[in-house]
């Protein structure tokens, strides 16, 4: 027997490199002791109950209070709301005006939630004893916001797109003494977002530019240091900060930035055909952590569609492996946020048993979890926690110099409703002829009769279907069918 395993999801490269896969669609990495596996994508489930926002999502933030209790805001152009846990919306401030071609940029300052756009400038918001939201009397109109060493940094300061200012230390109210400052970036282009990575380290990122901001101890606050020349992001929106790296995309695919440098984590592997034939505008790409299984979520825009609003793809980067897979799902948002849980008594809100879109065994009705919150094409919001996702996953090629004759396949899936094509050329110049989708029988093997010297398996698992993990397809030794 010939293990064809599902290999790493690596369009970037040709076929003849052995163990790597051309296409994987709707799965989530999953590995263990035996190498590289692949376990189901759950849907993006939308409770009945759920409330609409009144427009698009424009950026939104998890905030937690004192008591532990978690948070979400999102921002529309003319509101920002707040989520209950029925997953109906409250607006906390109406009539701002963030540009479509923007976002609300947010951060959390002790008990304050901070915002900004760059038409209603710098707001504030008391989480323990909301009343209301109201000006930073003397701040900047910032694009872009972040916590920097104590002190709230702002990007893109009052038009300036080359600009940082950042507030005193301990506060965020004083833009002009007692430590506050201003960071000039001469070249690089615009400048797009900024992280901390620990207390001792921040990233700023521009079109054409990464530096590193080093915490220093005295009144200075930080020492600069260009990481990476001609080197950025395409827009602010799709940076993410998380264990002490910053991700993002670039015009030449997906980097990883961190004190030791930047790093090209896409190249040979998905950037050139994401950047070449799968997304359309650059400069509408969204990315999230995914704290529920340690992955960057970027959502984007299809070339074949120009939707600004509803994207029907991601790509996801899962941290420990540093391999990509492909989501086929309509999103108009994404966030991360937190389970909100639920009890006998307020369970009802959400619908009944039989109309609740979490199973019994969800950590959903926990609450309290870290987890990604996806707005669906009506502006309604859920979690990933539906059924599964349709799966699709080719395998490896396996060649040969022969034109061998294979009749069966075993897959290698704890799926009971697997079908599995062969595909076959007689040369990898060749376009792939995909055979017959085969279900396994009793015996757990599948019809596949092929006859080829280039041969890879396409492996398909149904939408709502219950299974585990997927590893590839066995192949019985091949009969030699003689060169031709």
């Amino acid at each position: 027997m010939t293990l064809l395993p599902v290999g790493p999801y690596r369009p970037d490269m040709a076929a003849s490199n052995s163990g790597v896969s051309a296409y994987v669609m709707n799965v989530i990495i999953k590995g263990d002791e035996a190498g590289l596996a692949y376990s189901p994508q759950p849907s993006l489930s939308v409770t009945s109950a759920a409330g609409a926002l009144p427009a698009r999502p424009q950026g939104g933030i998890k905030a937690v209070l004192q008591s532990g209790t978690k948070k979400m805001f999102v921002g529309t152009a003319a509101t920002v709301q707040e989520m209950a846990n029925d997953f109906t919306w409250t607006s906390i401030t109406t009539g701002k005006a963030c540009p479509s071609t923007d976002n609300w940029s947010f951060v959390q300052y002790g008990n304050k939630l901070l915002m900004t756009n760059t038409a209603d400038g710098l707001l504030d918001y008391d989480l323990e004893t909301p009343a209301g939201v109201a000006a930073v009397s003397g701040a900047p109109k910032f694009r872009y916001i972040f916590n920097l060493f104590e002190t709230v940094a702002g990007l893109y300061s009052d038009g300036d797109s080359r600009l940082m200012r950042y507030s005193a230390p301990g506060g965020y109210t004083n833009w002009t003494t007692a430590g506050a400052g201003y960071q000039p970036f001469a070249d690089g282009e615009e400048l797009m977002a900024g992280g901390e990575l620990s207390q001792g380290y921040a990233l700023v990122l521009q079109r054409k530019a990464v530096h590193l901001l080093t915490r220093t101890g005295d009144r200075r606050i930080f020492a600069r240091n260009k990481l990476a020349d001609g080197v950025g992001s395409v827009n602010p929106w799709n940076a993410v900060f998380v264990n002490g790296a910053g991700y993002f995309i670039d015009t030449d695919g997906f980097k990883r930035a961190s004190p030791e440098g930047v790093v090209n984590i896409g190249e040979n592997k998905v950037s050139r055909t994401f950047i070449e034939s799968l997304v359309g505008d650059l400069s509408t790409i969204q990315g999230v952590y995914d704290p529920t299984y340690k992955r960057i979520v970027w959502r984007y825009q299809e070339k074949a569609n120009n939707s600004t609003t509803i994207f029907e793809k991601l790509i996801t980067l899962n941290l420990n492996s540093g391999e990509f897979v492909t989501v086929a799902t309509q999103t108009s948002g994404l966030f991360q946020s937190a389970l909100p849980g639920y009890t006998a008594d307020n369970a009802s809100a959400i619908g009944t048993v039989d109309t609740a879109p979490y199973g019994p065994d969800s950590r959903f009705w926990v609450g309290g979890d870290e987890a990604l919150l996806g707005i669906d094409a009506s502006y309604k919001p859920g979690f990933f926690g539906g059924a599964n996702l349709a799966a699709t996953l080719d395998t490896s090629t396996l060649m040969s110099e022969t034109d061998d004759v294979v009749t069966r396949v075993t897959p290698v899936t704890d799926s009971a409703n697997v079908t599995v094509a062969i595909g076959t050329r007689k040369a990898l110049s060749d376009t792939v002829a995909w055979g017959t989708a085969y279900a396994k029988n009793a015996s757990g093997w599948c019809q596949a009769r092929s006859r080829g010297k280039c041969k890879s398996a396409r492996m398909s698992i149904a939408a709502g279907e219950s299974w585990t993990f997927v590893r590839g397809i066995d192949f019985p030794n091949a009969v030699p069918g003689g060169r031709r």
